[in-house]
């Protein structure tokens, strides 16, 4: 082995699930791009890895095992997540669709649509998350208001004094 059993153990199990789930060409990345895709979380996928094998895998090992299998890892798993933000956002319907009627169950399927949302939120900002519209007036714009704002509160200036006023000339 590499000297990273675990991690050697972790991609094993990746490479199965690939070839039995996708196909016999498929690899690990391949597997983790189309479970992300599918609406999967990698929290839940290392839960599953762990139970399988036997031994803890925590998120991050999972995550940085992933990101380290090829250069465009992150950028795979990245577009899989706005593919597998609209998957949740699509099985909010279902859930709606078909609550039913008790009071226990309406407030399950309502947690159950908040989550969802919120997870297409994170996935995908640029596509699901809340836009905030920022009214911001131009520098000029502002500069202008305050030159005019200065304009009235400063007093008039003094008359100019006249001769014969006690000022010595």
């Amino acid at each position: 082995m590499s000297g990273q059993p675990k991690r050697d153990r972790l991609l094993r199990q990746l490479e199965l699930r690939a070839k039995r789930e996708i196909d016999e060409d498929a690899t690990a990345i391949d597997y983790v791009e189309a479970y992300v895709q599918g609406g999967g979380i990698l929290q839940k996928l290392a839960d599953d890895l762990a139970a399988e094998m036997g031994e803890s895998c925590s998120r991050p090992f999972l995550s940085n095992t992933v990101n380290k299998l090829s250069d465009d890892a992150k950028a795979r798993i990245g577009a899989a997540r706005n593919e597998g933000a609209q998957v949740l956002l699509e099985e909010t319907l279902t859930i709606a669709d078909t609550a039913p009627a008790t009071t226990a169950d309406v407030l399950k399927a309502k947690m159950q649509v908040n989550t969802r949302v919120l997870l297409a939120e994170k996935f995908a900002p640029d596509l699901f998350g809340t836009r905030v519209k920022i009214d911001a007036p131009s520098l000029g714009a502002v500069f202008i208001q305050a030159m005019q704002q200065a304009a009235l509160e400063t007093p008039n200036p003094p008359a100019c004094a006249e001769s014969g006023d006690g000022i010595d000339s």
